[in-house]
């Protein structure tokens, strides 16, 4: 799972960067309305960057939110 975000991320540069053209390579947003039509399978590639970027950010925030949880939970029970 740690290497789960920087992959979400280089994902993301990659699409931002070379976005996929071809919609029967199987690469890129690739979800059957995203290849329904090619204005719908360019818009999706368009949006697809940033919708990696916010699964990476949420991702980042659950582990740190677990991090704390843990840390908090180690702290308090070797006290008792």
């Amino acid at each position: 799972m740690p290497g789960s975000v920087p992959n979400k991320v280089s994902v993301r540069f990659l699409l931002k960067k070379y976005p996929v053209t071809d919609r029967n390579l199987g690469c890129g947003y690739n979800t059957p309305a995203s290849r329904s039509s090619q204005e719908h399978w360019d818009y999706a590639q368009e949006i697809a960057p940033d919708i990696f970027r916010g699964i990476a950010i949420g991702v980042i925030f659950l582990l740190l939110g677990f991090y704390r949880t843990e840390t908090k939970i180690k702290n308090r029970c070797s006290e008792h």
